[in-house]
C-alpha cells in the first residue's frame, strides 16, 4: 500500500517553484505555476502524481500565432499547461470585454489535468471559460464561471454524460456544435458574460470553495510523489561540482561510503 501524507497548500507552493526550476522553467513561470498545480491538486489530488512525472521543459518553448478571426493557436511542443494556461488567460482578460468571446487552440501541451485550475484563473478575472479535449478517443469538457460571489466548475463524466454541454448563448452554442478537438488538442473559449449552460442531465457542478478547504486542511499526496518533488528541489540547490556537492552534504564521500 502506498503511504499518503497530508501536505499543507503553502508547503506545496513553497517546494514546487524550486522543483519546476529544476525542470528548466523560469522563476516567474515556476512560481505562478506552483499555485496552478496546488489549486489543481485541491480539486483532484491525483493531479500531483502526473505532475511528478513531468519532463524537462523543451528548450524551444511554445509558439503562438493569431488567426484571422481573432483566435489564438499555440503549438506547445511538450511545454506544460502550467506555463501556457496562465498566459492565455491573461490575454483573454485583456481583450474579452471588447470582443465578447475569444477562442484558442492549444496543440501538444503537457499536464492537461491542470485545465480546471487554468479555467479558475479566467473566473478570477470575471470570465466564463469552456475547454474541450479528447482523451482516449472520447470527448471531455470542463467549464468555470463566477456565480453568486464564488466560482463554480462544470463538467460531465460517467455513462450517459454528454460529450459537450448546451448553452443558451447562441455564440457559445454555435462554437460548441462546431468544436471538434483532435487528439492532443485543447479547444478553449472564453466569454465576458455568463456561459448560459443548460445544467440538466449529467452536468456536475462544483463550488470552487473546495480550494479554500484545501488551504485549511491540506492536500493528500503519496509519499513517492512528495519525495519526487523534494528530490527536484534538491537538484535546484545542489552545487555543480563533485567537491562542492560533498562539502554541502549532498553526497557521501567515497571513503565514508566504503
Amino acid at each position: 500500500m502506498t503511504r499518503t501524507h497530508t501536505v499543507a497548500f503553502s508547503e506545496l507552493t513553497r517546494v514546487l517553484p524550486w522543483s519546476l526550476r529544476a525542470l528548466g522553467y523560469p522563476l516567474g513561470t515556476a512560481d505562478r505555476g506552483s499555485h496552478v498545480i496546488a489549486t489543481a491538486a485541491a480539486l483532484d489530488p491525483t493531479t500531483l502524481d502526473d505532475v511528478a512525472q513531468l519532463g524537462h521543459r523543451p528548450a524551444e518553448g511554445f509558439r503562438l500565432t493569431r488567426e484571422a478571426a481573432g483566435g489564438l493557436v499555440i503549438e506547445a511542443d511538450g511545454v506544460s499547461l502550467l506555463e501556457i494556461g496562465p498566459v492565455v488567460m491573461d490575454h483573454f482578460a485583456a481583450y474579452a470585454e471588447d470582443a465578447g468571446t475569444l477562442h484558442c487552440r492549444i496543440v501538444g501541451a503537457d499536464d492537461i489535468g491542470l485545465l480546471p485550475a487554468i479555467l479558475l484563473i479566467g473566473a478570477d478575472y470575471g470570465l466564463g471559460s469552456l475547454a474541450l479535449v479528447r482523451k482516449d478517443g472520447e470527448m471531455a469538457w470542463s467549464g468555470a464561471e463566477p456565480e453568486d460571489g464564488s466560482v463554480v466548475l462544470h463538467g460531465a463524466s460517467g455513462q450517459g454524460a454528454p460529450d459537450r454541454p448546451r448553452s443558451q448563448n447562441p455564440t457559445i452554442e454555435t462554437w460548441l456544435r462546431k468544436a471538434n478537438p483532435a487528439p492532443g488538442e485543447i479547444l478553449l473559449l472564453v466569454t465576458s458574460g455568463n456561459l448560459g449552460l443548460d445544467r440538466s442531465g449529467s452536468i456536475e457542478t462544483v463550488d470552487a470553495r473546495v480550494v479554500l478547504q484545501a488551504h485549511a486542511k491540506g492536500i493528500p499526496v503519496s509519499a513517492n510523489t512528495l519525495q519526487a518533488f523534494y528530490d527536484l528541489e534538491t537538484r535546484t540547490w545542489m552545487p555543480s561540482s563533485e567537491r562542492s556537492r560533498g562539502q554541502a552534504g549532498f553526497t557521501v564521500p567515497k571513503e565514508q561510503a566504503k
